[in-house]
């Protein structure tokens, strides 16, 4: 029964709108966060912009939806004759086109923005700045396989880096398909999924600067490995295993709680905390699931989430144009640069859309109408341009 059950899924209908509020959140935090930081401090006080740099948070909801879904990924392909082959197919298809498409473009919008700041067309610009189109050709190719944090160096553009740990969760999950395959138990995909999360979690307690990469994040996507657990199979240990997982992160969360950080740190315990919270408020939602989906707030941030991905890889360049014209148009004061931020992300989403039409939909394999959650793994990065 449990084997049927795994393979066969659940149903998150909300699980659309979630991606579109972390995204939402993350363009809007990094169309305001630069100022904050450089130009206006003092702004960081008033309301508004205290609750914009909560945006940081959007990476936990993302890299728990991820889990879940990426799992679950797992899970449907052994009904398929060649499950390992497909699982792998769908990752690559998902990410790396579009991803590839928008490093060249950044690649490209840095070579024009140095250009026009040699001609005295723009002041400044960090996109010029940060030369993108002179990087040496290993930086290249270690970007081209997602393999900047194994290679140490800088993304080509800076929330890329979170796609490195999306990456490397797909090989680990992929590995635990390859387990499971061989010996014919579907549980093991989970199983070895939770055995790494604990590991991870008493690591960080015991160690938190010596846990490598990817495993520093991992617990963040384990949380939704166990909340698909709990959702699909809901007598089993799971609940326990969430219940331990919770702990160690809110333990490792209070003591971390005041770490000294400026908007984000990828293993601080703010964001342990978010993770944890994100997926217990799942796994609590979900017996209201379906009439909090046909709320129209929720079906909004649905419509954005499906084109989620696409947000995350192109809001950073569209954000910095836009904001290079509010200040043409002078709109950069203390005072008024909140028409700016708004016009940072309405254009973002704008532009995201025609971008998932053109740039992202077009690799996506064709979906069955009865497949409940979109095996996607989306992520949003919060890291700041240093």
């Amino acid at each position: 029964m449990h084997s049927v059950d795994l393979r066969r899924g659940i149903r998150v209908a909300s699980l659309d709108a979630w991606r579109g509020l972390a995204a939402l959140m993350v363009v809007a935090m990094h169309s305001a966060t630069p100022v904050l930081i450089n130009s206006y401090p003092e702004l960081r006080d008033t309301l508004v912009y205290r609750h914009v740099v909560w945006g940081n948070y959007g990476v936990q909801i993302f890299f728990v939806i991820s889990g879940l879904c990426v799992a679950q990924a797992a899970l449907r392909v052994l009904n398929k004759p060649t499950p390992l082959t497909d699982f792998l197919r769908s990752r690559i298809r998902r990410i790396y086109p579009p991803y590839a498409i928008v490093s060249v473009l950044s690649v490209l919008a840095s070579a024009a923005a140095a250009y026009l700041v040699a001609h005295n067309v723009l002041p400044h610009s960090s996109m010029a700045s940060d030369r993108l189109f002179a990087r040496p050709v290993w930086d290249y190719a270690c970007s081209s396989l997602l393999l900047q944090e194994v290679c140490h160096i800088s993304p080509l553009v800076p929330v890329f880096w979170s796609l490195c740990y999306e990456a490397a969760f797909y090989v680990l999950v992929a590995l635990t398909l390859l387990a499971a395959l061989a010996c014919n138990r579907d549980r093991l995909v989970l199983d070895v999924c939770h055995g790494i999360t604990l590991a991870c979690c008493v690591a960080l307690l015991l160690a938190p600067g010596a846990v490598p990469y990817p495993f520093d994040l991992w617990p963040e996507f384990g949380l939704g490995v166990l909340a698909l657990e709990v959702l699909t199979l809901r007598r089993s240990r799971g609940y326990w295993l969430l219940l331990a997982t919770v702990l160690l992160q809110g333990v490792y969360g209070a003591i971390h709680l005041n770490d000294p950080t400026v908007f984000y740190k990828p293993n601080s315990g703010e964001q342990a905390i978010a993770a944890t919270a994100f997926a217990c408020f799942l796994v609590a939602i979900n017996p209201i699931d379906d009439r909090i989906a046909r709320w129209w707030p929720v079906r909004l941030l649905a419509y954005v989430g499906v084109f989620s991905y696409s947000l995350y890889l192109l809001h950073w360049l569209v954000i910095g144009v836009v904001a290079q014209i509010m200040k043409r148009l002078g709109v950069a004061s203390a005072d008024t640069y909140w028409i700016s931020a708004l016009s940072q992300t309405a254009v973002a989403v704008l532009a995201a859309r025609v971008f998932y039409i053109a740039g992202e939909k077009p690799f996506l394999t064709r979906r069955r109408k009865t497949i409940d959650i979109e095996a996607t793994a989306t992520t949003a990065a919060v890291s700041l341009p240093t």
